[in-house]
């Protein structure tokens, strides 16, 4: 293989306290869950390290949190999770901390009377002025993992890597890859990588519109990274006869939960 990483099966991992960063942000409406993708795809990997007979930390962030008021809502909570962790895993005890309070955590955790601990929104933090610049100090300039002995990732990347090896050393085609996202930037370094193996890149979500910027195109109030355009333009001149944008749009007057209208390129040139 390609990429050069630690796996679960690489660690000896029995009885052993394991920290699992997941993406648990799946689609929630109305107090039900919507889509469960995410959640089913962490199974593996959980399966895995209780087999191994770990005591199990999850931590995940879930949608955007703006203020207090939407912490105090619940709506932006990681409980409706836990309760589908704990439906699925019925034979062992999951715990779901709502507490966003260290010591509160650090406590509940070192009792370990429970297999899985699922805690709360990780970017419950991140409006919380005495612990957002601490995390954003410790946990973006150092991370996690460097503070951590031993680090793997888990069975879902395993296969996900894999995957991507294949379609890079394959000589089949044509090859087609589909990338979405809020943020240009998070994607521009792999873009400029996987541009050379495949036929045509479709490029969708948020990102899409520092690309349309880059072109010309109105975007309105759209998310633009405005430092982003000339490397966009660049990819764009370089290899836009395999870059493939939108050309339709969900647009409304607000960034507000309300409802829109589709217009096409002809309306929104």
């Amino acid at each position: 293989m390609r990429f050069n990483k630690v796996r679960l099966n690489d660690l000896r991992l029995e009885g052993k306290r394991v920290l699992l960063r997941l993406d648990l942000n799946v689609p929630i409406q109305e107090g039900k869950i919507l889509n469960k993708t995410r959640i089913l795809g962490s199974i593996p990997t959980i399966q895995y390290l209780l087999e191994k007979k770990c005591k199990i930390i999850i931590l995940s962030h879930f949608d955007r949190v703006k203020n207090y008021e939407e912490i105090l809502s619940g709506k932006k909570s990681l409980k409706l999770v836990g309760d589908e962790f704990k439906r699925i895993f019925s034979t062992k005890k999951v715990e779901f901390i709502e507490s966003s309070n260290f010591s509160e955590i650090r406590k509940r955790i070192k009792s370990f009377t429970s297999d899985i601990y699922l805690l709360e929104n990780t970017r419950y933090y991140d409006v919380c002025p005495k612990t957002k610049e601490m995390i954003k100090a410790h946990a973006s300039n150092v991370g996690i993992a460097g503070n951590i002995e031993e680090t793997a990732i888990g069975l879902l990347v395993e296969k996900e890597l894999q995957a991507l090896d294949y379609v890079c050393e394959s000589r089949e085609g044509p090859k087609v890859m589909i990338l979405g996202g809020s943020k240009a930037s998070d994607k521009l370094k792999l873009i400029t990588e996987i541009v050379h193996v495949v036929d045509k890149l479709i490029i969708g979500g948020g990102m899409s519109y520092t690309f349309l910027k880059a072109l010309g195109k109105p975007v309105g109030l759209s998310l633009v990274e405005h430092e982003y355009i000339e490397q966009c333009q660049q990819i764009l001149e370089n290899y836009g006869e395999k870059i493939i944008l939108p050309i339709d749009h969900l647009v409304a007057e607000k960034f507000e939960d309300l409802p829109g209208r589709v217009v096409g390129e002809e309306e929104n040139s």
